[in-house]
């Protein structure tokens, strides 16, 4: 087999691998009244994390939630709820029970509860992470006083992982483009014959593959660059070689991204420094020190991170923020390409009548009423 860089089918190998894995996340948010708040997150059943209550390696996982969180399991589609840790022998029972074919995680799923005093502890204490770190977020719950109501506006920001990709989107699509793609707003083809949207599809995908493409090849490259001591008669400095990376990069990105193999890339690097000088670093020197699986985590996470958060508010919800409202709830799709550019916020408003200040009123407009009548008389 030749060593090519067809990158992108160890990529999209990964993400099938890695959303099988992690499974669905299911994110419950209730805000109360007074400020406290609770959340629950579900995740696919592990057997380690439902008989320990500890994950079992380092997988690359969106949700971590060991600890501080009370951890239930229950059957999907079921209400009920059962402590964890869960016998051995009861796993065992289950897995015989749902057969060779399917897995436990089909068929259970845990249940990760946590109380908060104010929505600030809760969303700095996130137990979501975006590559090695917590992913940024920050809440606030403001009260607005307006006597006959009062309304409550939860926020969360999450912020941008711009900063991970050393080579910006923006060098390969606009801004618009790149949002449309990755976050799926603002539809820049409504309204477009369908044949016609399916090509602008299509133009939008081959860029963004480039980019991704250029990214995966920046962190090889980096790799040269950590290791800058072993290279024998460098034609520039280590701050130059980095300085010049992106220009590198997208000399390679400009070739077709599926069939490039390892040996055009050297000659890229090569002739753009004019020195062989990095040659056997490429490929060779990457497989043996594991950049490949570090890439696997590193760009994972842009398949990996996503989960729907569904978000109950005291009182009556007024404004939805622009998620979908249903039965008192509203939930958004929180995804890294929403936050890929930008800070992502979701905003919810809900209100609450304060019947007491229509007693109030409604006494003091008797009162004032008496007064008028006493006073005439």
């Amino acid at each position: 087999m030749k060593k090519s860089s067809k990158l992108f089918v160890m990529i999209a190998f990964m993400a099938a691998l890695l959303s099988s894995c992690q499974g669905d996340i299911e994110m419950l948010t209730i805000v109360n009244e007074d400020g406290s708040c609770m959340r629950e997150i579900v995740v696919a059943a592990d057997r380690s994390l439902l008989t320990t209550g500890k994950y079992d390696n380092d997988d690359p996982r969106v949700a971590r939630i060991e600890d501080g969180w009370e951890l239930y399991w229950g059957y999907k589609g079921d209400n009920s709820r059962f402590p964890i840790p869960m016998s051995v022998e009861k796993y065992d029972s289950i897995s015989r029970e749902v057969g060779p074919s399917r897995a436990v995680k089909d068929t259970i799923c845990v249940y990760a509860r946590k109380e908060y005093a104010s929505v600030e502890d809760m969303c700095s204490g996130s137990p979501m992470f975006f590559v090695d770190e917590q992913a940024g977020a920050e809440g606030s719950l403001d009260k607005e006083f307006r006597w006959f109501y009062t309304d409550y506006v939860f926020t969360e920001k999450f912020s941008s992982v711009a900063d991970y990709f050393k080579v910006p989107v923006t060098d390969f699509m606009s801004e618009e483009e790149a949002l449309y793609w990755f976050s799926g707003t603002p539809d820049l083809y409504a309204g477009k014959p369908t044949w016609r949207y399916y090509e602008f599809l299509e133009d939008l995908k081959e860029k963004a593959d480039r980019w991704v493409f250029a990214n995966m090849y920046y962190k090889l490259l980096s790799g040269i660059a950590d290791r800058y001591d072993m290279v024998v008669d460098p034609p520039v400095s280590k701050d130059e070689f980095i300085a010049q990376l992106g220009d590198v990069v997208k000399q390679i990105a400009s070739y077709d991204t599926y069939k490039m193999e390892y040996s055009t890339a050297r000659s890229i690097v090569s002739s753009h420094f004019g020195s062989d000088a990095y040659s056997p670093f490429i490929y060779d020197e990457w497989k043996k020190e594991g950049l490949f699986e570090e890439l696997d985590n590193y760009f994972g996470y842009l398949f990996l991170f996503y989960y729907d958060e569904s978000i109950v508010m005291p009182g009556r919800v007024i404004d939805d923020g622009g998620g979908i409202y249903k039965d008192g709830v509203v939930t958004f799709k929180v995804d890294a390409g929403r936050f890929l550019l930008k800070d992502y916020e979701i905003r919810v408003v809900s209100r609450i009548v304060n019947v007491w200040a229509f007693i109030v009123t409604a006494v003091l407009a008797s009162a004032l009423c008496v007064a008028v009548i006493y006073r005439r008389r």
